[in-house]
């Protein structure tokens, strides 16, 4: 499983559920219509790589990160990571035919994230945030990939201007994290107790971490 997503599952398991967003998403009407023809698709045909994939896509959008996560996982289980460069390079002719399709690429900044092309996501996220400014998760995941490449600075400016969108305990969280990875413990207990009663999960992530 790329390193990554072993990122985003961590922070997944200290929150213990996704919370929908409620910030004032652009898209999120088309989101919710990508998400239920999706699913129809994986209703009729489970093994379907690309309905897989992409309802895990409009899962993330929408603040369902939990059933994004699951989506992700049960897509790497089952996929190797060549069919995800062939689905990487449909989506790049979609996009050719129709550039301004923000769902395609906002499908292609996910792919680049789970192949680990770091740089590339990177500059697709902020594409999508100019785009789509209240949604905070594009902000999450944007964040997820300046801390791959240790741009630290830039990853906690990030994840504030997702909290300025909308105060989440994902975004908590993982300012937790990348403060815990720093050594600087205080300011990271300060956004792990702002993640309320979830707090004893998010210590025994960390016990593990350090076993």
């Amino acid at each position: 499983m790329p390193k990554l997503f072993i990122i985003i599952i961590t922070a997944a398991l200290i929150l213990g559920s996704g919370l929908p967003a409620t910030a004032d998403i652009r898209y999120e009407d088309d989101w919710g219509a990508f998400l239920a023809a999706n699913q129809m698709v994986l209703d009729d045909d489970a093994e379907n790589p690309e309905a897989r994939f992409q309802l895990g896509v409009a899962q993330a959008n929408l603040g369902f990160l939990e059933e994004a996560l699951d989506s992700f996982n049960r897509f790497y289980q089952d996929h190797d990571r060549d069919q995800s460069q062939e689905m990487l390079q449909k989506t790049r002719q979609e996009l050719d035919k129709t550039p301004e399709n923000f769902l395609m690429l906002n499908q292609k900044g996910f792919l680049l994230f789970s192949l680990q092309r770091h740089e590339e996501a990177e500059e697709v996220f902020t594409t999508l945030i100019e785009e789509d400014r209240q949604n905070p998760w594009l902000y999450n995941f944007l964040a997820l990939t300046q801390m791959a490449q240790i741009k630290t600075e830039e990853a906690r400016k990030t994840l504030y201007r997702s909290l300025e969108v909308e105060s989440n305990n994902y975004t908590h969280a993982i300012l937790g994290q990348l403060y815990w990875s720093q050594g600087k413990f205080f300011q990271a207990w300060k956004h792990f107790f702002q993640t309320g009663t979830l707090l004893l999960s998010i210590r025994q992530s960390l016990q593990q971490e350090v076993d």
